[in-house]
């Protein structure tokens, strides 16, 4: 389930940031979103077996076997997404789902979610632990306040290759692009790309990765987009500015008998 939005609209959010500050739950539809529903990489390239994203990034599967959205691992069995994929969802017989192709090397069952009550983040934790992920560290907020756009992540996801071809979901593609906007107050930031690279549905909460010295760090999660997955502008949750609400809701999730 991922979250696009017109072109127009998207427009104006490039330069206000949507400057009043919702819930990204009830967001979406306060920043003319109709569907707080769908967000694969589009222009991207596919993760190979031996690329590190393909260790830390996993799909959310809903009971049907429909692909919701993408996640990241921060636990052998927690994982962060976009709280719009599972804000009052039902959750019984979902998913995480691991490989190249989604659910080729692992499946995992989703046991519950929490979601943050004002911003796009949640954190899930499935019944077993993952056997072939490794968590990926989420950015210190020292490194994160000294980095000025414009800068390069790596995004990855499991969405549409195609914007109008549901079929070309499941597969986990990645791009670099360029962060061009960040804004500190709403806790998020955009990024744009000259070539058109982009998240497109199914990669809502997906990672944005930021490279710190050798290793990959997580610096966003994927939120929202164009509807049309055409304009090359995505919006991310900066999860720098959330440590305290994913170290508690890990915790929480974590001491559940």
């Amino acid at each position: 389930m991922s979250v696009f939005i017109s072109k127009k609209e998207a427009a104006a959010m490039q330069k206000v940031f949507c400057s009043t500050l919702i819930s990204s739950l009830i967001l979406l539809a306060a920043c003319g979103v109709s569907d707080p529903a769908r967000l694969k990489i589009i222009n991207g390239v596919k993760v190979t077996a031996d690329d590190p994203i393909m260790h830390h990034t996993a799909a959310l599967v809903t009971q049907t076997g429909n692909l919701q959205c993408s996640a990241a691992a921060i636990a052998p069995n927690l994982f962060i997404t976009a709280a719009h994929c599972v804000y009052r969802r039902d959750l019984t017989g979902w998913t995480i789902r691991v490989g190249s192709t989604a659910g080729d090397t692992e499946t995992l069952d989703v046991e519950r979610a929490i979601t943050h009550e004002n911003f796009d983040l949640a954190i899930i934790k499935t019944t077993q632990s993952s056997g072939t992920l490794t968590p990926v560290a989420v950015i210190t907020a020292d490194v994160r306040a000294g980095l000025t756009a414009p800068f390069e992540i790596t995004i990855a996801g499991y969405g549409r290759t195609e914007p109008n071809n549901r079929d070309s979901r499941g597969t986990l593609y990645k791009a670099t692009v360029s962060v061009k906007n960040q804004n500190a107050t709403i806790k998020e930031f955009t990024s744009q790309d000259a070539a058109m690279k982009m998240a497109c549905h199914g990669d809502s909460g997906g990672p944005a990765f930021y490279k710190q010295s050798k290793d990959l760090v997580l610096i966003g999660v994927i939120s929202r987009g164009t509807t049309s997955c055409d304009l090359s502008t995505t919006f991310y949750t900066d999860v720098a500015a959330f440590r305290q609400f994913i170290e508690q809701s890990s915790g929480q999730l974590t001491n559940v008998n």
